[in-house]
């Protein structure tokens, strides 16, 4: 059924760009060559979702190029190290990668925030900005002098806090924690005193498990579950203040790109836009049944209203402090923040029909 409505959707997009498009969608049948893309995913390939999302792109681009357009997608560690990603594309090493932008640029504030804003955006708020409220553009921007093009590769719902060995109460009770923490996350907990460690996801368990971490934040339940991190911690955490939403992206070596004939970069954008959502809609769907079931093996805790007033007023700290050395950090949080507003009388006006 699944397979079968896929087949339909990817046909739609044959339809339109036939029809409304100077762009086809296939070269000359006379065209035999092919090209080659290597793509090395941040993630393990049998990770639900993120894993598998690189196959699904290539599975994609090669049906809709007629096998033209072949993406190699490679483990994480199979051609670079994972936290020299970006770093690799830019050099061409490789071609391209599947990664949050926190975890390829380091130090760079503006781009972990076009990752993910803590008490920011929900998903709709963030993929309206992304597409409609001028995102992409920011986007391109930033990048443009970097030898990439980063375009939306997945968005994720609302994360929890994170897996913690030990029960957290008071702000006093994370000082000294070794905590495995993504982007914005990070100067939060470290206002507060724990030590933030960044690790790819194939080394939580380990790390969790020989006491290298006390504490580790990576995704929605379902896909931690999948890294069996309820199997070495006792607490999980909500809700995910640092992570309300989520853009992992793909990334492209510029030179490479700028050299596909323009019907291929058409291809690769509209299939990691349908993958941007149809992937959307499953990690949602599956949240529920995965915290049904964790109920059963961990203690499921809401952070308490002490808790949440020292995270935000250290991320109120952070933003003040990343605004004044940040020019493009301000940027874009101030475009987030208008378009967050713009939306929010509409959501409001609608807000009776929600059903509670």
């Amino acid at each position: 059924m699944r397979s079968g409505f896929r087949g339909r959707f990817v046909f739609l997009f044959f339809l339109l760009g036939v029809l409304f498009s100077p762009i086809t969608f296939a070269q000359n049948q006379d065209d035999h060559s092919i090209i080659t893309i290597r793509l090395q995913t941040a993630y393990p390939l049998n990770l639900q979702y993120l894993g598998s999302l690189p196959g699904e792109l290539s599975t994609l681009v090669k049906e809709m190029t007629n096998g033209k357009v072949v993406i190699q997608v490679y483990a994480p560690g199979a051609l670079v190290d994972t936290l020299s990603l970006e770093k690799s594309v830019n050099e061409g090493k490789i071609d391209a990668a599947f990664s949050g932008l926190a975890y390829a640029v380091k130090e760079q504030p503006a781009t972990e925030l076009l990752t993910s804003v803590p008490f920011g955006l929900t998903p709709m708020q963030y993929a309206g900005w992304m597409y409609q409220g001028g995102g992409i553009e920011l986007l391109n921007n930033y990048f443009a002098n970097q030898n990439l093009v980063v375009m939306p590769g997945i968005l994720l719902p609302p994360e929890s806090s994170g897996w913690f060995k030990k029960e957290i109460n008071h702000p006093q009770d994370l000082q000294g924690l070794k905590i495995r923490a993504y982007g914005l996350a990070r100067p939060i907990f470290e206002a507060l005193g724990a030590k933030t460690v960044m690790l790819p996801a194939d080394q939580l368990y380990e790390a969790l498990k020989t006491g290298k971490l006390d504490a580790a934040e990576f995704s929605a339940p379902s896909v931690d579950q999948n890294l069996k991190l309820n199997e070495v911690t006792k607490y999980l955490y909500f809700p995910g203040f640092h992570q309300p939403s989520t853009f992992l992206f793909l990334y492209f070596n510029k030179k490479m790109w700028d050299n596909l004939p323009p019907q291929y970069q058409a291809i690769i954008k509209t299939a990691s836009r349908y993958l941007v959502f149809d992937n959307y809609l499953r990690v949602e769907a599956s949240q529920q049944r995965a915290v049904e079931l964790l109920k059963t093996k961990v203690h499921i805790r809401n952070w308490s209203p002490e808790m949440l007033q020292a995270y935000r007023k250290a991320w109120n700290q952070t933003v003040e402090t990343y605004s004044k050395t940040d020019p493009n950090f301000k940027k874009i949080l101030k475009s987030m923040q208008q378009y967050q507003k713009q939306t929010r009388y509409w959501e409001e006006l609608n807000s009776a029909l929600m059903v509670k």
